[in-house]
């Protein structure tokens, strides 16, 4: 069916459209930072709360036809199902509570409906959830602790307080971080008292990064405390939760642990560098970092978190030393970062460099530089030409192209998408222009806020987005915690052609809790708090 086609059929593009939207936002992962409020949740930047349900005869027959779905299908399977479920948990609120009922639902699906409301959240589940982490059995108790810190709601600390002792030891860690989540003075001083109590390693750990996440300026002490033990975990978890801390507070406690060359651990310099990059322009800070920069970095990772960092605190002054880096790196994940970070220096003459580095020789850093300039026009009201980059050999390049074009211009790019339909493209351009020109059918909005996310995810899987970069660190750090760092790989399975391969993998495989949780925070991470994106929603009339 052509597009002129499908426009005539009697269904109509819009439903289409709009179903497809709200699948590409629940895959592109959390990139806006207002916390779940209401039936909106975290969508609400893009489409307005429902309304509550209508009562429909057959729901309670569909969302038993998902529950089959779920028990009868594979890990990878049961995550797409829950993914599905996760756009339109209003519509199926009022049959996933009863499953949440302590002593009476099923285990599985109250695992499965957990790990829904942990991340799209809904207020009006809290109470389901409390009484689940009060009186569920092991593993639903953890997620529903993990929902609840979702949730952000202050009653929940009782209950949560009540799953710091729970039996389970990973149902413990889910505690802390859901305290850290809520924050606030109650849940920062249970936090604090425990961490005074001198638990194991891991629990520490866990609490490191439950006080980074409550913000409160009580946890500078202890964080600096941790940023000397000679544990690496301690040390790492303290610098990702002191990232997480205001400006006045953090650099204190990151600019020191940045520039030690004497940190045996490579890793909690980059995690500094990393919260330093959060951070806004402060010419005394930049001074005190920019002092201590060392000639020469051996790691490529820590010299493009070097280049962010300065750039977060330099401002407009450090354009000509981005210049200077990228003209002179060997590397490209360098290059790429000092083009990603012209974004935060902001302003035109960053957006005349971004637009600068295009001539790079590498697809890389070409990609970061085209990123950029799609977010300095749309912060500058500048007019770019996205077309000339539509038959450029790498596909995410293409894919940039194409997306940017609708996300700067809405509308206005119908006619170019249009031409894009036509045989000479690529097959991946036809494919997406026709998916764009579907979506536009349906809400031009909403449309340019999904190409947004499409856009900003590009930044994060490069590594080149500061605002995610230490949530990536986190979240990396939430598998150790809680022990999911191979929770899909089977392990103890031994070398090909070994006659003994395969005895260890029963008893060292996942289970499937451990599966579900996994895969699903691969997806839907846990920690996504991003005081800002780079890609701006700054909204400007079509041209």
């Amino acid at each position: 069916m052509t597009y002129k086609e499908e426009q005539a059929d009697p269904r109509g593009p819009r439903d289409m459209a709009m179903r497809s939207a709200r699948m590409a936002l629940m895959l592109l992962g959390l990139i806006w930072t207002a916390p779940a409020q209401g039936p909106g949740g975290q969508h609400e930047a893009y489409f307005p709360p429902p309304s509550s349900p209508s009562h429909v005869p057959n729901r309670g027959r569909e969302f038993t036809n998902i529950l089959r779905q779920l028990r009868k299908g594979s890990g990878p399977d049961r995550l797409e199902v829950r993914s599905e479920l996760m756009g339109r948990v209003d519509y199926y609120l009022a049959e996933m509570l009863p499953e949440l009922k302590a002593g009476k639902g099923n285990h599985f699906v109250q695992r499965q409906v957990c790990l829904v409301l942990m991340q799209v959240g809904d207020d009006r589940a809290s109470r389901a959830l409390q009484d689940l982490v009060l009186g569920g059995k092991r593993g639903a108790r953890g997620l529903a602790g993990l929902a609840l810190g979702r949730l952000h709601d202050p009653s929940a600390v009782k209950a949560l307080r009540h799953l710091m002792d729970d039996s389970d030891p990973r149902s413990k860690l889910m505690a802390y971080l859901a305290l850290g989540r809520i924050g606030g003075a109650a849940a920062t001083k249970i936090l604090l008292k425990r961490l005074r109590d001198g638990p194991p390693t891991r629990e520490r750990e866990a609490l490191a990064l439950a006080l980074g996440l409550t913000g409160s300026a009580d946890v500078g002490v202890p964080l600096r405390r941790l940023l000397r033990q000679n544990k690496d975990g301690l040390r790492r978890a303290a610098a990702i939760a002191a990232g997480y801390l205001a400006q006045d507070l953090a650099a204190p406690l990151l600019i020191p642990r940045a520039v030690r060359r004497t940190e045996e651990d490579k890793q909690v310099r980059v995690i500094a560098l990393r919260g330093i990059a959060r951070m806004s322009a402060d010419p005394d800070a930049f001074a005190a970092l920019s002092k201590w920069r060392p000639e020469q970095i051996s790691d490529a990772d820590e010299e493009a978190a070097w280049v962010f960092a300065l750039a977060a605190l330099g401002g407009e002054r450090v354009l000509g030393s981005l210049k200077q880096w990228w003209e002179t790196s060997p590397r490209e994940e360098v290059r790429s970062a000092c083009a990603a970070a012209t974004i935060l220096v902001g302003g035109r003459k960053a957006g005349e460099l971004a637009a600068f580095m295009q001539k790079d020789n590498k697809d890389r850093v070409v990609r970061a530089s085209l990123l950029a300039t799609v977010a300095h026009a749309q912060r500058n009201g500048e007019a770019p030409a996205f077309m000339v980059w539509s038959t450029n050999s790498d596909e995410k390049i293409r894919r940039i192209a194409l997306c940017g074009d609708v996300y700067r211009y809405g509308e206005g790019a119908r006619k170019r998408l249009e031409l894009y339909l036509d045989p000479e493209f690529k097959d991946d351009v036809r494919k997406l222009a026709l998916q764009l020109l579907k979506e536009l059918d349906g809400d031009e909005a909403a449309t340019r806020r999904i190409c947004r996310a499409r856009l900003q995810r590009l930044l994060d899987e490069e590594g080149l987005a500061p605002s995610w970069n230490l949530n990536l660190s986190a979240n990396k750090h939430i598998y150790r915690v809680l022990d999911l760092e191979n929770a899909i790989i089977r392990r103890g399975a031994g070398l090909s052609g070994n006659p003994d391969r395969g005895t260890g993998a029963a008893a060292l495989s996942p289970t499937q809790e451990e599966e579900d949780l996994r895969r699903h925070l691969d997806r839907f991470p846990y920690l996504d708090l991003r005081r800002a994106v780079e890609m701006p929603d700054t909204w400007t009339s079509s041209f």
